[in-house]
């Protein structure tokens, strides 16, 4: 989990990756995004570990937000 410490570090240091994560709101596309430029930037993580660092982060009840600890996302609402 240290690869992913080090990309969360970098991210919080560049407006234009965190504008770049900003724009995903689906969590699956969030998680493939922040794995596929973490492997580009030479950080090696997994996305489990993504996904795992989202459930340490995101209070239970959070609702349709998804949480890191450089900021939280918005899920949008799925019309049924």
């Amino acid at each position: 989990m240290k690869g992913l410490q080090k990309f969360y570090q970098e991210v919080s240091n560049d407006p234009a990756l965190i504008h770049r994560l900003e724009a995903i709101t689906d969590k699956k596309a969030f998680i493939k995004l922040v794995t596929q430029l973490g492997a580009k930037k030479g950080y090696t993580f997994t996305a489990a570990e993504v996904e795992a660092s989202i459930q340490e982060n995101t209070a239970s009840g959070q609702g349709d937000y998804f949480c890191l600890p450089v900021g939280c996302w918005s899920n949008p609402k799925v019309a049924v």
